[in-house]
């Protein structure tokens, strides 16, 4: 983007409007959530909802983007800068934030074809905490969604006697990443950067559990198989289990008995995962004699991704 499109003043932000005024379409559904409705959660998206719920709610930026991008009425740029008028006079962060809308604006209006929709959580970057929350609620939600959708399509690759085993990960599988997350949140000192880094090791997490997936259900063991034995790998996470929560003993004793706590409820919930994926893979092994290799190479597998977890810096990490 321009970037002296981004450096608008505070002077052509306050553009005097007449009162907002792109009509809605018609809903074609109630909904409880403008959010909801804008970005399909729970149901496919409802941009007529959604512009007539953040048109009722006086809530200018959601209605600015979808003047924008003609979700839920027609395109409108005039009616994209009224919105924004409509906000009160902006703070150094809100100002900030308001630019990048103008921007895209004024990159619509010069625009020699039309640009794709401006994705309202993704192509900001949002600051004032309602948004930023509200933006890491629907990744959340999207995710975990998505998770729902790989479940239901993951058992059709497996043996009948190996989808009860398979439930039993999943049962346990969200529990171990939130505790992950909680893990790595504790870790922090508070904040969005917390918060930040908390989802970014859920999604760690995420990335182990499908190649997990694809490793042990679908078997595609070539590059993923561990490089070393179970108990080489076991004898390391050990070693790096202890030395993160003694990493975290100049932090203050009420802190430490909290990441410690944190720390292990974690790796509980991790032992039963692994377990379970153990007896899914021997479920799943019809070979009697393999069995026993495979369910070795299982566990190697997944204490590598541990340590792996265990060494993670969400902070700091690129």
């Amino acid at each position: 983007m321009n970037k002296r499109l981004l450096t608008l003043t505070v002077a052509s932000l306050i553009y005097t409007p007449a009162l907002a005024r792109s009509g809605p379409t018609k809903p074609t559904a109630k909904w409880v959530n403008c959010w909801d409705a804008r970005e399909g959660l729970g149901r496919p998206i409802d941009f007529n909802a959604a512009y007539t719920c953040s048109l009722a709610e006086r809530a200018w930026h959601e209605v600015a983007v979808m003047r924008m991008n003609g979700q839920g009425t027609p395109v409108d740029l005039n009616g994209a800068r009224e919105a924004l008028a409509m906000l009160p006079e902006p703070g150094e962060t809100e100002l900030r934030e308001r630019q990048q809308l103008m921007a895209a604006i004024v990159a619509r209006e010069t625009a020699k074809a039309p640009l794709r929709p401006l994705r309202f959580c993704e192509d900001i970057d949002w600051s004032v905490d309602y948004h930023w929350n509200r933006c890491q609620d629907v990744l959340r939600r999207k995710t975990n969604e998505a998770e729902k959708r790989f479940l239901s399509d993951a058992k059709a690759a497996l043996l009948p006697a190996a989808n009860a085993a398979f439930k039993k990960v999943w049962a346990v599988y969200p529990a171990f990443r939130d505790a992950e997350g909680a893990r790595i949140y504790q870790s922090c000192d508070g904040g969005s950067a917390a918060s930040g880094a908390e989802l970014n090791q859920q999604e760690f997490v995420r990335e182990h559990f499908r190649a997990h997936y694809e490793a042990l259900v679908k078997g595609a063991q070539a590059s993923t198989m561990a490089k070393r034995s179970f108990a080489e790998a076991d004898k390391e996470l050990n070693t790096v289990y202890v030395a993160d929560i003694r990493g975290h003993l100049g932090t203050g004793p009420d802190s430490q008995k909290a990441y410690a706590s944190k720390a292990k409820a974690a790796q509980r919930l991790w032992l039963k995962y692994r377990d379970a994926w153990v007896a899914m893979v021997s479920a799943q092994q019809t070979d009697r004699d393999k069995r026993a290799a495979a369910k070795q190479s299982a566990m190697a597998l997944l204490t590598e991704s541990r340590i792996l977890e265990l060494k993670h810096d969400p902070l700091h990490d690129e």
